[in-house]
């Protein structure tokens, strides 16, 4: 069995000074905005951008303002579903595909058991 951890992404977000009623200002809904419609992708999208947080933080040797777009975008995808925020735009200005690059998932190698 793997270490379960969990990083407390707003508690990170207020020690990096991140304020989330700025990030609602800064990404509403457009006319070209693709909005989460169900609560299952929301907790999908919400879980992959703490992932990446995660990930962030127990490799290590990231840079601050990295780390900083990477909270941005789970505070973005938080939010994205109540307050219809414009996610994809977040996640291409904050820079989380390069991130997710550099951060990959590790895939999961299952042994048989004979």
């Amino acid at each position: 069995m793997g270490i379960k951890s969990f990083i407390n992404v707003i508690a990170l977000a207020e020690k990096l000074g991140i304020n989330k009623t700025e990030l609602r200002k800064e990404y509403p809904k457009t006319d070209e905005s693709l909005i989460i419609e169900s609560e299952a992708k929301h907790r999908y999208m919400v879980g992959k951008a703490h992932n990446l947080v995660e990930r962030m933080i127990l490799k290590g040797g990231y840079d601050e303002k990295d780390l900083a777009n990477a909270v941005k975008y789970v505070m973005v995808a938080i939010d994205s579903f109540k307050y219809e925020l414009d996610y994809q735009k977040a996640k291409r200005e904050l820079g989380i595909s390069r991130l997710i690059g550099l951060y990959p998932a590790i895939k999961a190698k299952h042994v048989d058991e004979e």
